[in-house]
């Protein structure tokens, strides 16, 4: 099983390097390829990620001069996917813990699940409100995935082939693959001794503002499938 690692990146230069450094410290035989979609960044992303395509000739670095949306650099991945037996799509913004991607891997050959997702894990401290809700939102994700598999963008692994596109300003690229496979007959498992870290929202304004954007990201997919 070859498989292909997406990441999609915008002004990501404080994480990038940790990123690739805990990808690449982790990253099981069967990724043939480790894919950096850079898309409109401004800061030193771009230069960071190149000099580790020098170094490491697994990583390749596509970069998109405008940023034209997440959506965009999800079509490249899916495109590039189907060359290989799996794809992984990991947040620009998050480290993948130890094995993660691995047991993603293993758990696509196994059965026949078509889209797998990881548990994501804030690293946000408990000190403050903001932070404490970021926990409870991500704890209870955890718990509702248990019975009800909810697949998180931070990090998931699917079969190519299967979606070739996602639509052009799509906001939860996530859900939207999980609706499409689920209709189309496969499985979609959640695997909570695979996690992701991520930072959440540290203000109540961008706690607010992204819970709103992924609200219309859910209504979007409800309109285009009929389902959220």
């Amino acid at each position: 099983m070859k498989a292909v690692v997406g990441i999609p990146v915008y002004n990501e230069e404080a994480n990038i390097s940790r990123l690739l450094e805990v990808l690449m410290s982790g990253l099981p035989r069967s990724v043939a390829k480790v894919l950096v979609i850079s898309s409109g960044s401004t800061d030193n992303t771009n230069q960071i990620v190149e000099s580790y395509c020098k170094r490491l000739p697994l990583i390749s670095l596509i970069v998109e001069e405008e940023r034209t949306g997440k959506a965009s650099a999800m079509n490249i991945i899916l495109r590039e996917a189907e060359k290989f037996d799996a794809a992984v799509c990991l947040g620009g913004d998050n480290l993948p813990g130890d094995e993660a991607v691995g047991i993603l891997l293993s758990e696509l050959e196994r059965g026949n699940a078509g889209i797998v997702g990881a548990r994501p894990v804030p690293l946000n401290s408990k000190d403050k409100f903001v932070d404490w809700c970021v926990h409870a939102m991500w704890n209870l994700h955890h718990l509702i995935s248990l019975k009800t598999p909810k697949i998180s963008g931070e990090l998931f692994a699917f079969k190519p082939g299967i979606v070739r596109e996602i639509p052009p300003g799509l906001i939860n690229d996530d859900g939207y693959l999980q609706v499409l496979f689920e209709m189309r007959g496969f499985r979609s498992v959640y695997l909570p001794h695979a996690k992701v870290y991520l930072t959440g929202p540290r203000t109540v304004g961008d706690f607010c503002r992204q819970r709103r954007r992924i609200f219309v990201g859910h209504a979007q997919i409800e309109i285009l499938v009929g389902k959220k």
